[in-house]
């Protein structure tokens, strides 16, 4: 799941914002009497001024509410291409991104006791249905942004574009035959460098392990460089934990993702990156059960 690298840059998307101003009026330009000796007659004595308070210091944020512009950077990864224009199902990418910086803040993760708890979500696919349960201590930032993302209707008629078999190596030599599918590339074909919306989210390389089932954002080489493209691991993968942030694991419908991933793919003579497969399953929604 690591891609090329290249050149790093900046990605920015125009934002358009009001800003309130405050005139603040100065009063009082008169010579103050001496101490002890009353005003002149027919002046009025100077009143005390006001007490003015002073602002609140603002509370500050916990790993739950980070703001979008905490949680992520524009500064583009090496390797990284400009965002597409529009994705797959014709969204203009720079709305989407505005979008989810919008809704981020209205994204609750916690109960009234500050308590984060597991969030359902249902992944409506042309295969069938999948259930996924969301777990916010672990990766808070990645996880509103996958709500978010679903929030504004980006998966929606996005596409599980690659199955990823690979065997690694461990430092200690051992191999590890690793099976995932990955979806949510904007583009619909995960090629490197284009599956992302113009920001990218800091890693959260919490202590949710890779198991069968488990779910998580898809990066490439460099660890600030995971957006929107997701992964679901058919095997379990101890080799990614401490390496690729997961979120979640498949609680339900763990059978129509590997009939997902069963798909023929594409001719690997005529297409090298074999993996894409050749009618590739459809996300038709995802949101909240």
């Amino acid at each position: 799941m690591t891609e090329r690298r290249g050149k790093r840059r900046t990605w920015r998307v125009r934002v358009l914002a009001s800003a309130g101003m405050m005139a603040l009026a100065l009063t009082g330009c008169g010579k103050p009497a001496e101490p002890g000796n009353p005003a002149d007659p027919g002046e009025t004595a100077p009143s005390s001024p006001t007490p003015v308070e002073s602002p609140a210091t603002p509370a500050p944020h916990s790993r739950y509410d980070l703001p979008f512009d905490d949680a992520v950077t524009t500064q583009a990864p090496e390797g990284s291409q400009a965002p597409v224009a529009q994705t797959l199902t014709g969204e203009s990418t720079a709305r989407l991104h505005l979008a989810i910086r919008d809704a981020w803040p209205g994204i609750r993760l916690t109960d009234d006791a500050g308590k984060p708890s597991p969030i359902a979500v249902a992944l409506d696919t042309d295969a069938g249905p999948v259930e996924i349960t969301l777990f916010p201590e672990y990766a808070p930032n990645h996880v509103r942004n996958f709500l978010a993302l679903a929030r504004v209707g980006y998966y929606n008629g996005l596409v599980f574009e690659r199955v990823i078999r690979q065997e690694l190596i461990s430092d200690g030599g051992t191999k590890h035959r690793v099976e995932v599918v990955t979806a949510g590339c904007p583009v619909g074909d995960g090629e490197a460098g284009s599956g992302h919306l113009g920001y990218f989210l800091r890693p959260e390389l919490s202590g949710l392990s890779h198991d069968e089932g488990t779910v998580g954002f898809v990066r490439a080489g460099d660890p600030n460089s995971a957006c929107c493209r997701f992964y679901v691991c058919l095997t379990p993968a101890p080799i990614l934990d401490g390496q690729y942030t997961s979120i979640g694991k498949v609680t339900q419908g763990l059978e129509v993702v590997r009939a997902i991933a069963a798909r023929p793919v594409k001719d690997p003579a005529t297409y090298p990156e074999s993996e894409q497969p050749r009618t590739p399953a459809k996300i038709r929604r995802v949101g909240r059960k």
